[in-house]
């Protein structure tokens, strides 16, 4: 079977490596560990790369049987769904979530008005768009701190914890100038625990491979888990020691929203567990980092699960989608 590998990385579109306000990239050694980790399986593998490569591969007749997504893209609020478009269009296979259900998951916005129909916790918020700036850039209707962040926007790009009107009003002018083309989200702050759910789906259906804990450098509840924070690797990460309840609670929060949004293959959804152990929804990612060093893999190896168990079970359920029997 012929895998393709679709993804990005930021020497595909001219950006520093240190520049964090765009953070929502792959880097090269991310792409070979999964192309060889799929070698290791079974498969040969053929890199495509980003959106325009692709296009231009396809055009040249490449054939692969099915095609590996990692990509998020860039530009836009449809970003990490226009692969999947792509491929969608031309009737080829693909891991992961479609591009509707990708663009779904990559609004912030979106995802928690989900998450309320649901009747998932997620922190009060509101939102900063063109039409409703005058009307919040000098006012916040939920008492501070809060949460500042792009809705379209992943790796912790933006994300900035304020805790008074004039930090708000800095805050909220520097991201619309970074991000002009987003509505800029604002959400209580949550103090407490924060943890992340990693999905995957076998034959039987999506499940929570576990809770992981993200901590500071100290080993203590991290405050903000930020661009800054999570490129430069300053914190711990472990398996939950809260409550088995809660811990049950947002496993079971974080494969609704995602059965809810048709999301495939796999995915992991945030959530920050306040003081009275309510766990409140923040976002939810459709194709969330598979590296060594990312939670999701820290996750499953921490369950016992291998790298190529991951990738083939990803395989897997692309095969089942598309009735591909050749895995």
């Amino acid at each position: 079977m012929k895998i393709g590998i679709t993804y990005d990385i930021k020497e595909q579109y001219g950006f520093e490596s240190l520049d964090l306000n765009y953070t929502d990239f792959l880097n090269a050694a991310d792409v070979t560990f999964v192309k060889d980790t799929l070698e290791k399986c079974g498969y040969e593998v053929v890199l495509l790369g980003n959106a325009t490569q692709l296009i231009q591969n396809l055009n040249n007749n490449i054939y692969v049987d099915l095609v590996f997504n990692l990509a998020w893209g860039y530009r836009g609020r449809n970003r990490e769904g226009l692969i999947p478009a792509i491929l969608e269009g031309y009737g080829i296979p693909h891991t992961g979530t479609d591009s509707f259900g990708c663009s779904l998951c990559l609004d912030k916005i979106q995802a928690k008005l989900i998450a309320t129909y649901l009747k998932i916790p997620t922190p009060d918020f509101f939102c900063i768009t063109e039409d409703t700036f005058n009307q919040y850039k000098d006012f916040s209707p939920i008492p501070f701190p809060l949460v500042l962040k792009p809705s379209c926007e992943g790796t912790g790009m933006g994300v900035k914890l304020v805790s008074n009107h004039m930090e708000y009003i800095d805050t909220l002018n520097n991201l619309r100038k970074l991000y002009p083309d987003e509505p800029i989200l604002c959400e209580k702050y949550i103090k407490g625990d924060e943890v992340t759910v990693p999905i995957l789906e076998n034959e039987h259906g999506l499940y929570a491979v576990g809770v992981l804990s993200i901590l500071d450098s100290q080993g203590q509840q991290i405050k903000l888990y930020d661009a800054n924070i999570k490129t430069s690797h300053t914190y711990q990460k472990q398996l939950s020691t809260l409550s088995d309840e809660i811990n049950r609670k947002v496993e079971e929060y974080s494969c609704k929203i995602y059965s809810f949004l048709q999301g495939q293959g796999y995915g992991r959804a945030d959530f920050r567990i306040a003081s009275d152990g309510t766990p409140y929804f923040l976002e939810i990612a459709p194709l969330p980092l598979l590296a060594p060093y990312s939670s999701f893999n820290l996750c499953t190896s921490l369950k016992n699960i291998s790298n190529e168990d991951v990738l083939q079970q990803i395989v897997q359920n692309a095969c089942r989608k598309y009735r591909i029997r050749k895995y």
